[in-house]
């Protein structure tokens, strides 16, 4: 028979207190956030005892100059079999967007022919999906204080406006209208009707300027066959985001949407919705005073319901301190976060990606710094039987790149070879970034990750 102290050892387990916080907080619909995670901002995450992948700077022919930014997506998009880079122009560039086809060996050439409609474009970020359902690729950009538009895929490399119902326009041409400029734009059927609609995320104002931003944080567009209708934000969350990402994160199979947050304590960063709205919901197990640049969806096993990645900088000291918090969502016990790296300082990720580049059938993760620095970061089981995550590779940008900023990066197989390669964008204008000197203010550039 057991005693009262074995009873009472039993009932101090982590197995079992856990139990207990998870049962405590569906009853009171609170967050759990489990014990040393998310509000913590210490070193997490360090080195593997021996780097495990190396970095792999490819000639790809993608330019080692210019200011590339926001946002930019790698797809086939005209129809040979290989993968192009589609980017948005590059900040204080021609205003026109960049097409540059892929050779399925690793080198890009920008395509001169590309045929763009006359719209005021600007830098921004970059969306691919077949919004007209002919079975061809298609485009959406955002652009830098004028708005959104979409572009048919006509073949040939030719883009033709299909943008009833959204605006892309200078701000100079309406000054008595608030503006809605995105840095960060998603295509998804949210509605399920087989129509690939968009959402976009509020940049906010200019530096600088004067303020005519509008507030809401996210906008939704529905494609209704050509026009497309904004709906509206129930439980709206003002302020301005940089990083979005969409899919099912809450296991009800509709699609969410996740957002970052430049402001600092903002935590209602999950979109969800059931076909024609959003409602915004606070995640409140992540840390209190957390500025977010970087979000990601990530499934880590075929069982489980995708997890959320928020990457970047807690108000908490002086110094700063650079975090990337997994968040994991139950309905009826509310989200879960668990600190998977930190570091003190303020070089937090811009971008994370997953994919299994070891060839094991486990997934890394990848993520550029704000510096340009590329880390891998591997799933590492300890003696409780819960696995923690460690570096098992960082790495510096090539020579042209030092110092420049980093924005965005993405994974594809360019090559041919049965691994993806990664494209990171780099854009730096010296004084606003704080980072020194970019030769040739930025770029872009491929890379492999391999084993050594």
């Amino acid at each position: 028979m057991a005693t009262l102290s074995g009873i009472l050892r039993m009932l101090r387990t982590p197995f079992v207190l856990t139990l207990l916080t998870i049962a405590l907080a569906g009853c009171s619909h609170r967050s759990v956030q489990p014990d040393g995670s998310a509000s913590t901002c210490g070193a997490i995450g360090g080195l593997t005892k021996r780097p495990l992948f190396s970095l792999q700077w490819i000639d790809s022919g993608l330019p080692l100059r210019g200011q590339w930014r926001d946002g930019f997506q790698l797809a086939d998009l005209n129809g040979d079999g290989h993968v192009d880079l589609i980017h948005g122009p590059a900040r204080k560039g021609n205003f026109q967007p960049n097409l540059f086809l892929g050779d399925g060996t690793g080198r890009f050439k920008l395509d001169m022919s590309a045929h763009w409609p006359p719209l005021p474009f600007d830098y921004g970020d970059v969306a691919v999906a077949d919004f007209n359902r002919d079975n061809v690729l298609d485009v959406a950009l955002s652009a830098h204080l004028r708005g959104v538009a979409v572009l048919i895929n006509e073949g040939r490399n030719s883009f033709a406006p299909w943008s009833d119902g959204l605006v892309m326009t200078p701000p100079s041409a309406h000054p008595e209208q608030p503006i809605f400029g995105s840095r960060a734009i998603a295509a998804i059927d949210w509605n399920r009707d087989g129509l690939v609609d968009l959402l976009a995320t509020n940049e906010g104002p200019a530096l600088g300027a004067i303020d005519r931003s509008t507030r809401e944080m996210l906008r939704l567009y529905l494609n209704r066959g050509g026009f497309f209708e904004q709906r509206d934000v129930k439980n709206t969350v003002s302020g301005w985001a940089n990083a979005l990402a969409v899919g099912d994160v809450t296991g009800d199979r509709w699609p969410e949407a996740i957002t970052g947050t430049e402001a600092f304590g903002n935590r209602r960063l999950l979109h969800i919705g059931f076909g024609t709205d959003l409602n915004s919901q606070e995640l409140r197990s992540l840390p209190e005073q957390l500025a977010v640049h970087a979000v990601e969806r990530v499934q880590f096993d075929a069982e489980s319901v995708p997890s959320m990645l928020f990457a970047g900088q807690i108000d908490q000291v002086a110094s700063g301190c650079a975090t990337l918090v997994r968040t994991d969502f139950q309905a009826g016990l509310g989200d879960r976060s668990q600190t998977l790296w930190s570091e003190p300082g303020r070089d937090d990720m811009v971008a994370v990606r997953a994919a299994d580049i070891g060839g094991d059938a486990r997934l890394e993760l990848l993520a550029v710094h704000r510096s340009g620095r590329i880390r891998v970061l591997v799933e590492h089981p300890n003696r409780r039987g819960n696995a923690t995550w460690r570096t098992a590779m960082v790495a510096e940008p090539p020579e042209p790149l030092r110092d420049c900023q980093a924005w965005q990066m993405q994974l594809a197989n360019i090559d041919g070879d049965p691994a993806s390669e990664i494209v990171v964008s780099y854009a730096s204008d010296g004084d606003v970034t704080g980072l020194g000197r970019c030769p040739n203010s930025g770029g872009l550039a491929a890379f492999n990750v391999v084993a050594p």
